[in-house]
């Protein structure tokens, strides 16, 4: 009896340990998967400024055309 006392011990003990392993392992993934999510959304803003930036270029770039077509035919 008590040998099965002391493996149920050991048992539980390795059960406790695990678990505080497994709640680590569970916070370092939370905070990893917030900063995943922070560096995220600055990406998708610099797309954005970028993608606005191109319009704006393209917008340029085509008034410049413009420009030059007109003054060849004047």
């Amino acid at each position: 009896m008590d040998k099965y006392k002391e493996e149920k011990e050991l048992e539980r003990k390795n059960l406790r340990s695990e678990l505080r392993e497994i709640k680590f392992r569970e916070t370092r993934l939370i905070s990893d998967y917030s900063e995943l999510e922070e560096e995220n959304i600055s990406l998708q803003k610099q797309v954005s400024v970028l993608k606005s930036s191109q319009v704006c270029m393209l917008y340029f770039y085509s008034c410049i055309i413009m420009f030059c077509l007109l003054v060849l035919y004047i």
